[in-house]
């Protein structure tokens, strides 16, 4: 092998390398419930993401869901405390979310987040329904 094919195997190597996301999905799912005597109902999505980067370089901004812009999400670092959001660079982060009054779910959902000044997003495009919690 040439070495201008080596060299072109290390470019796209380091181009492939660059362009990964900060963030990889790893699992999503959404589940109905329901307190039928009380008439309330919604749905609990979780978003499960490895990150590759810590807190202090990514930031989580929003959740396009229902055909809203939502900041106001909770999220943690699996393996740790349930309200411990100081993640580091490998750690599996779940994001929850909590809908009321809807029991259809949405097909498009949009997380985004900030590595510096750059704003990055993950289209959810496969949501596992867990068993439905209504009766």
């Amino acid at each position: 092998m040439g070495i201008g094919k080596i060299t072109l195997y290390c470019l796209v190597f380091l181009l492939f390398l660059g362009c990964r996301s900060s963030l990889q999905e790893i699992k999503s799912t959404k589940q109905h419930w329901c307190l039928t005597d009380k008439g309330i109902y919604g749905i609990n999505y979780h978003f499960t993401f490895k990150a590759f980067k810590d807190y202090k370089e990514l930031k989580l901004d929003s959740i396009f869901i229902h055909n809203k812009w939502i900041n106001n999400f909770h999220y943690s670092v699996l393996g740790k405390s349930n309200t411990e959001q100081n993640f580091t660079k490998g750690d599996t982060i779940l994001i929850s979310l909590n809908i009321l009054d809807t029991l259809k779910s949405e097909s498009k959902i949009i997380i985004t987040y900030t590595t510096g000044k750059r704003n990055h997003k993950v289209f959810i495009n496969k949501l596992i329904s867990l068993k439905n919690l209504c009766p």
